[in-house]
């Protein structure tokens, strides 16, 4: 399976986030893609919030667009305007979410695509790589100590790192020995 063209900026983000930087990369760029997509929020219909650009002796332009929810979206998004037209940015700057027009669109914006928790990528990542190295042992030879254990404990804290800075998960729990009322 190859890649997705809109995922090579995300992608090149988690492997630095993983110091994944030396050939062969221990993470081929289709694993990180499906770690990516598993920690992925679809959106639908968002209404962007406006920020207004002040020229002197004008009124003010809406030309700045941000998501309320934040970046790292892939490069599919598609906006439209409040007529649910299609319009296309000047600018977009998926890291963190804005997207500039060169002329005033009509007002409301809203998104549709896709955006990523780079650090919950991450952290899975981590700790698959911890579980590959686990099963390696350490070793010695010619005066020479090889410690493939504490590797493993360097990259667990990584990822307990990566996973602090993750999205919140939630989960809906139903309690089923309460009479419904």
């Amino acid at each position: 399976m190859a890649t997705r063209p809109g995922m090579n900026n995300l992608i090149a983000r988690v492997r630095w986030l993983l110091a994944d930087n030396d050939t062969p990369f221990i993470f081929p760029d289709e694993k990180i893609q499906e770690f990516l997509d598993s920690n992925r929020a679809d959106v639908r219909y968002l209404e962007l919030d406006s920020i207004p650009t002040l020229i002197a002796g004008q009124n003010a332009l809406f030309l700045d667009f941000y998501s309320p929810i934040g970046g790292d979206w892939e490069e599919d998004e598609v906006l439209q305007d409040g007529s649910f037209a299609v319009i296309t940015p000047t600018t977009p700057d998926r890291l963190i979410g804005k997207w500039t027009f060169t002329t005033q669109p009509i007002y409301p914006i809203f998104v549709v695509g896709k955006r990523y928790d780079l650090n919950g990528a991450a952290a899975d990542l981590l700790e698959l790589w911890a579980s590959q190295l686990k099963l390696k042992f350490n070793f010695s030879t010619n005066q020479k100590k090889f410690d493939l254990q504490r590797q493993m404990q360097a990259v667990l804290e990584m990822a307990t790192t990566y996973r602090a800075k993750s999205w919140p998960k939630v989960q809906r729990m139903v309690r089923d020995d309460l009479a419904n009322y």
